[in-house]
């Protein structure tokens, strides 16, 4: 009251007093009625209602570029090559099931794999070359899968041509000549069909190598061990890497080992560790061997691995014998980390006859078993000698532990050996050779005065371990070496003598 305000509408300053301030009647929510809306809906009408008179607008579904266009090329490349996987794997099938074709042998169970794979890779690439026809597009693959899988199961393995049955003998065969028949040596190279085993040996002959080869006739060999016996027989025969195995009918194979100096009596003898040999023709260089597939199924792991099975060292000294060198070594292994209390000649005897067979090369793990389970060192250190010389006429590094069951027998006839071994790395092998005491003093006195320094070192410190009065000459000498160190090694040599 009695402020000065101003009018928002007209601008014009005022007073408030009594005659300016206007009074009315208070009233309440719900106290005054307004006639004048009830023109107002109370209730509001229904939107999804239709009036009855009124026509509605329909409107179309947007066009899209992919339905109207024309397909990417991508998608047309993705149908031609879901189309020609499933033709290619068709192909394929109708080329194994003859015998003489490149793929001739093929198992059924790989047949199968051939045509689930591509049956497959097709229906995926149909279905995305037809964004459009999806269930068309998945009905044509699923009929073209059907074709290819049909073919290994309705179309069998043909017949071989005349003279390649197996299992029928050569003069009782009717679809052999008459020439044929009369000749027993063309005969059984009909029958077991040893033109790959003919190419070789000629190509050898005409090569004027001294080697040999032989054809070893697997019957009833499963597909997943014939290169387990290949790698066996080429290991055992020391025959060339390039034996391959030529599949036949009924689970047969033909071995062709070739570049072996063995003669056929003795492959022969080595083919029979894989089963029984039923058959063997010398004149025409091929045994036939009914392979026991046994052979290749290792023991249980657990029994193998488990120290305290009554079975543990029995089913190990098997696996020594097996015929497969991956089993041999992990035999080996677990032997070498064993108690060593069971079966010690036993397994120490296989042990040695695996560190003298050519071809093994996990020589390491064989010198640890055997230092662990050999009560008598003598034949392991002589086996484990004959190995040592090979690498050293190789100048391989041998491994520590073949160096080391050499070095513990003291054998004087291996001194020779150690002694080209130590001067290849003298750091690693001086507590090695030190074991062999005085006996190594002349070796080691002819390098005292060689050309390579750190060899020179190592000698006079050798010396000192194992020097007698004879090494006192030379090493007074190299008291006056220009080289300080050699001199001190010299002077500490010379007193460890002397203090003897």
């Amino acid at each position: 009251m009695n402020r000065i305000v101003e009018c928002g509408g007209c601008d014009t300053q005022f007073r408030i007093t009594e005659e300016v301030v206007m009074h009315s009647k208070k009233v309440y929510p719900g106290e005054k009625k307004e006639t004048e809306i009830n023109q107002f809906r109370r209730i509001p009408i229904d939107s999804g209602s239709t009036p009855k008179d009124i026509q509605t607008i329909n409107y179309t579904e947007p066009n899209h570029s992919e339905p109207i266009g024309p397909a990417s090329p991508q998608r047309v490349i993705a149908g031609i090559f879901g189309v020609s996987i499933m033709l290619f794997g068709a192909l394929l099938l109708f080329i194994s099931s003859k015998p003489d074709s490149p793929f001739g042998g093929m198992a059924f169970e790989k047949k199968l794999i051939v045509s689930g794979f591509t049956s497959l890779l097709g229906l995926v690439f149909l279905r995305y070359a037809n964004p459009r026809a999806k269930l068309k597009a998945s009905f044509f693959g699923l009929l073209l899968a059907a074709g290819v899988f049909a073919i290994p199961i309705f179309v069998k393995q043909g017949p071989l041509k005349t003279g390649k049955n197996y299992g029928i003998p050569a003069e009782s065969d009717p679809r052999l000549s008459n020439n044929t028949a009369a000749d027993p040596t063309r005969a059984l190279r009909a029958r077991f069909l040893t033109q790959p085993l003919e190419n070789e040996q000629a190509r050898l002959k005409s090569s004027k190598l001294n080697k040999k080869a032989y054809g070893i006739y697997l019957a009833g060999i499963l597909d997943r061990n014939k290169l387990t016996a290949r790698d066996y027989l080429v290991l055992e025969t020391l025959a060339g890497e390039s034996s391959h195995p030529y599949p036949r009918n009924d689970k047969n194979h033909l071995l062709v080992l070739t570049e072996t100096d063995m003669d056929f009596d003795q492959v022969a003898q080595v083919a029979g560790t894989l089963g029984k040999v039923t058959e063997t023709h010398p004149e025409i260089d091929l045994m036939v061997v009914q392979v026991d597939n046994g052979l290749f199924v290792a023991g249980s792991t657990e029994k193998l691995n488990d120290r305290s099975h009554p079975a543990f060292y029995e089913l190990n000294r098997r696996e020594l014998e097996s015929i497969d060198p991956e089993r041999i070594k992990e035999a080996v292994e677990r032997l070498a980390d064993s108690d060593a209390t069971l079966l010690r000649s036993d397994i120490s005897g296989v042990l040695i006859k695996l560190l003298q067979k050519p071809g093994i090369t996990f020589h390491g793990s064989i010198a640890r078993a055997l230092l662990k389970w050999t009560d008598d060192p003598g034949p392991a250190a002589e086996a484990g000698l004959k190995t040592l010389e090979s690498y050293a006429l190789e100048e391989i590094s041998p491994p520590e532990h073949l160096v080391r069951l050499v070095a513990d027998h003291k054998d004087p006839q291996a001194i020779p050996t150690m002694v080209s071994i130590w001067e290849k790395n003298t750091v690693i092998w001086d507590k090695e050779l030190v074991k062999f005491g005085p006996p190594i003093e002349a070796h080691v006195l002819e390098r005292i005065n060689s050309a390579q320094p750190p060899l020179r070192r190592a000698a006079i410190k050798m010396l000192g371990e194992v020097g007698t009065g004879s090494s006192l000459p030379l090493l007074r000498k190299a008291l006056g070496d220009a080289d300080p160190e050699v001199s001190l090694l010299a002077k500490r040599a010379i007193q460890q003598i002397e203090e003897r």
